[in-house]
């Protein structure tokens, strides 16, 4: 799979001084960047059935309370496929954790990771303040699995902003990691993906468009992650603060924001049920301060195809709270499907 470095502190700030300038070289000298960290799960015989959860981790600098969620929650304990995007390799604000490993170890499921950004400080906000150096300085997008995954790649997105400037710098671009999955209709080929904040609802659509581009059509196929359906673009302030005008005329745009982001006219176009696989207009995003839900967003979404939806299980958004603390500002999305 490759060696990824551990490059110094000296090596870092050398990158730090250069990225503003040379961002897009970076990315393609950097070639490790596109290495792919792996266990494989030995799990006897072929799926026939799975319970798959897609979950925003925000670093993974809560652990304990998603390990204990993910292990005991009804509707999430014993999942089969979990979708993690966000996620940190050897970042001091999660302690330094290869975070998808050590859920992996946690669940008992194998795991392939994906680098989406070598992080060039500490984070951003209050993370810059964290004790301790990060040792890697990795992020990234993750499939934990209890059956083998074979065929493994990444597949980097259509580059809509730039990172390499602002309080924190990165080198690097949004991303999916492609796994296949045996089971006893075949190949399944499984994406987890993180699609950009900072562009707008089309930019997110040429990222999808490239997602199922690399979708094998002769086979089933699951695709899940967070994928900023904010209807706006992020990055840009006035949008922001046009927020509230915008819920004046439609008070369920951030819980229903299928008519205003693209994306999903193409995933239904190409044969992924969405409606049958999510649960409709409940938020998956809390902002960070914001307590009133009327600006919660839906922006994790599971996409099937060629599978039956579960009737053992339907599509639900669970909170991602444990012992009254929030573990993340996403909540955990799961369903369930039948192989046939």
């Amino acid at each position: 799979m490759g060696t990824i470095p551990q490059l110094s502190a000296a090596e870092i700030a050398a990158l730090r001084t250069q990225v503003a300038t040379r961002s897009a070289q970076l990315r393609r000298e950097l070639v490790w960047l596109d290495t792919i960290d792996a266990r494989h799960a030995e799990h006897p015989g072929v799926a026939r059935s799975l319970h798959v959860v897609a979950f925003n981790a925000e670093r993974g600098s809560r652990f304990d309370g998603i390990s204990a969620l993910l292990t005991h929650h009804p509707a999430l304990g014993g999942a089969d496929v979990v979708l993690l995007s966000e996620v940190d390799w050897g970042m001091a604000r999660s302690d330094n954790r290869h975070v998808a490993r050590d859920l992996a170890d946690a669940l008992r499921l194998g795991y392939v990771f994906g680098i989406e950004f070598l992080e060039l400080t500490k984070g951003e906000a209050a993370e810059l303040d964290t004790p301790g150096e990060n040792t890697l300085s990795l992020h990234g997008n993750a499939i934990l699995s209890r059956w083998p995954l074979a065929n493994v790649r990444v597949l980097r997105l259509p580059v809509r902003c730039s990172w390499a400037e602002g309080s924190q710098p990165r080198i690097g671009a949004r991303m999916a990691v492609l796994a296949d999955v045996h089971t006893v209709a075949g190949p399944l080929t499984v994406a987890s993906t993180h699609l950009e904040n900072r562009t707008t609802p089309d930019g997110r659509a040429e990222q999808m468009r490239a997602v199922l581009k690399a979708m094998p059509a002769d086979r089933p196929a699951i695709i899940g992650g967070d994928l900023n359906t904010s209807t706006i673009d992020s990055g840009d302030n006035e949008q922001i603060l046009s927020v509230p005008e915008l819920l004046q005329a439609d008070a369920e745009r951030l819980r229903r924001p299928e008519n205003y982001e693209p994306l999903f006219a193409d995933v239904r176009a190409a044969g992924f049920a969405v409606d049958e696989v999510n649960a409709a207009g409940v938020p998956t995003n809390v902002p960070l301060g914001i307590a009133d839900p009327t600006f919660w967003l839906k922006v994790d979404w599971i996409f099937t195809r060629g599978v039956r939806p579960s009737q053992a299980l339907p599509p639900q958004v669970v909170p991602a709270e444990h012992n009254g603390t929030r573990v993340s500002d996403h909540d955990f999305v799961v369903a369930a499907i039948d192989l046939f």
